[in-house]
């Protein structure tokens, strides 16, 4: 019977687990397999009641949950702490995590970015029924008054834009 790699994985995994050892290290065990199967994995070893879980890995994603990471360099520890410990850091693991996830990063931005801007349009929309005559006076003159003092539309569009 031949088995591809990501079975071979899973067989291994499951194997370990059955076992409920007091230790589990896992050397890259989820290079291949796919991001679902990788999630169903995880979960399984989180609710394992082994003492400690070692994981290397070079998947960033398989590390997110883990109670303490170290990040090794050319063969020395050069960071070590949580996931949102080691990103505030923004050393070396940041680097590595931004670049593996910055389509997922742009992603999120956008749907932030397209919140705000939903929740601009109904706040807009609730002003234009309170006020009729003000808000369209402010929006033919091009002109809205915020915080800042006085601003075009498109000044606070730019802002929203430049939201992190």
């Amino acid at each position: 019977m031949n088995l591809s790699g990501g079975q071979k994985q899973r067989i291994s995994i499951a194997r370990a687990l059955i076992k409920a050892p007091k230790m589990l290290l896992l050397d890259d065990c989820l290079s291949a397999v796919d991001t679902e199967t990788e999630d169903t994995i995880l979960s399984a070893i989180q609710r394992q009641e082994a003492a400690c879980t070692i994981m290397v890995s070079h998947r960033l994603a398989s590390l997110r949950g883990a109670d303490r990471i170290l990040v090794i360099e050319n063969g020395t520890i050069s960071e070590m702490g949580s996931h949102a410990e080691l990103l505030r850091a923004e050393g070396h693991y940041y680097k590595l995590y931004t670049r593996q996830f910055r389509k997922e990063m742009e992603e999120e931005y956008d749907a932030k970015l397209e919140m705000l801007r939903a929740e601009y349009e109904a706040k807009m929309a609730d002003l234009r029924a309170r006020y009729p005559r003000l808000v369209a006076r402010r929006m033919a003159e091009g002109l809205v008054r915020s915080g800042n003092g006085t601003q075009t539309v498109a000044d606070l569009i730019q802002r929203v834009q430049a939201m992190p």
